[in-house]
């Protein structure tokens, strides 16, 4: 069995995925991300004109929130491979300079169950603040357009600290 990636023959293209831990708004570990397969990457060199952008797998440990944050511009595509989350959505568009006067009405949160039991892919655009509650320890694949890239800082973070209280009350049934 030949395991030695140096010597595969040229037409097989392998990318080494590095795995980066993600961190609440408190410092906690809440799950990890895995940049997939990405339009910039090199193994796409020669297929550059595709109009694929990127896949990447995030992790969200039970009982843990990742999130609520909102992209100025990108669409998600979501489907949870393993486990069972709670995507949250606030249905409003809330633009970055808004972001610190803001406030989010908690009876207008959307929150659509996702995994075993739930199988389903949910996309929705961007300026939607959203997030992703661990019922059981989640693995997630998201399609993303446009692809990420070094130089991408579109993302900002919304603070909305009753949050985990309340994924926690509703879905406390679920826990063990």
């Amino acid at each position: 069995m030949n395991t030695n990636l140096q010597d595969h023959p040229t037409w097989l293209k392998v990318k080494e995925c590095g795995v980066i831990t993600t961190r609440d708004s408190n410092g906690d570990v809440n799950g990890e991300l895995v940049d997939i397969l990405n339009r910039h990457d090199s193994v796409m060199s020669d297929r550059i004109d595709e109009k694929f952008q990127q896949y990447y797998m995030s992790t969200v440990k039970k009982g843990m929130f990742k999130g609520f944050h909102a992209h100025p511009f990108k669409l998600d595509a979501l489907h949870v491979v393993h486990g069972v989350m709670v995507l949250v959505l606030y249905p409003k568009e809330i633009p970055e300079e808004e972001v610190g006067t803001t406030r989010i009405n908690r009876e207008s949160l959307i929150f659509v169950e996702m995994g075993r039991g739930y199988e389903r892919t949910v996309m929705f655009p961007s300026k939607y603040p959203h997030g992703f509650f661990g019922v059981e320890n989640a693995v997630i694949i998201n399609y993303r357009n446009p692809a990420w890239e070094p130089t991408d800082t579109h993302q900002y973070d919304i603070r909305f600290d009753p949050i985990v209280k309340i994924l926690k009350e509703r879905y406390s049934n679920n826990e063990e």
